[in-house]
């Protein structure tokens, strides 16, 4: 976690020098727009922290609830590429959906379907054969979960910063950003869900 934070702050600080830069010596308007695109991310992140200091539950709520708007963004964009589709578009709403929202999708399921029948304390499950062996499954999938929502949050805010600095809001952007917050609290829950003795 330590690890992944140091990342995504390293990658704030990196950002938001060169939006400042390119708000001073070049593109002003290119840089502005990084620069805001960061703070906003930035009030996200720390939103999305202080839910999961104040409640895990609230917390995953909130991821299972981000979940199903990234498919709205999906479909609409399919409505798109249907109506006026290039091979182009088509690869296009293809990367969106892989990691936008099929990989936040997969994370959240699995692991909504281990924490709501198990607890990842291993003595809160004694005496029921099935939740032990969703323990067990969990003891294996819970650090790969949890480096894959650490991986995908980089990538998508990466993403999302690059989109909004180049002023491209539309609903590939929206996908990324979603995929960005489902990534980051599926972050912040399995940090708190790690399987335990």
């Amino acid at each position: 976690m330590k690890i992944l934070a140091g990342i995504l702050i390293s990658l704030y600080m990196g950002l938001t020098l060169f939006g400042l830069y390119q708000y001073k010596a070049h593109n002003r308007k290119w840089g502005m727009r990084l620069v805001v695109a960061i703070a906003v991310g930035l009030v996200v992140i720390g939103a999305a922290y202080q839910l999961s200091v104040l409640s895990v539950y609230a917390a995953s709520l909130a991821w299972l609830a981000v979940t199903p708007t990234l498919w709205v963004g999906i479909a609409y964009g399919l409505w798109r590429v249907r109506h006026n589709g290039s091979r182009r578009r088509f690869l296009t709403l293809a990367a969106v959906t892989s990691v936008g929202a099929a990989t936040p999708t997969v994370i959240v399921l699995v692991s909504a379907w281990v924490l709501f029948q198990a607890s990842p304390t291993m003595q809160f499950n004694v005496g029921s054969e099935y939740a032990m062996n969703l323990w067990s499954f969990w003891v294996d999938a819970c650090r790969p979960l949890f480096l894959g929502s650490g991986v995908l949050a980089l990538v998508c805010f990466v993403w999302a910063m690059v989109a909004s600095a180049l002023g491209r809001f539309n609903w590939k952007t929206n996908v990324i950003y979603g995929g960005f917050l489902s990534s980051l609290l599926g972050l912040l829950v399995l940090a708190q869900s790690f399987p335990t003795v």
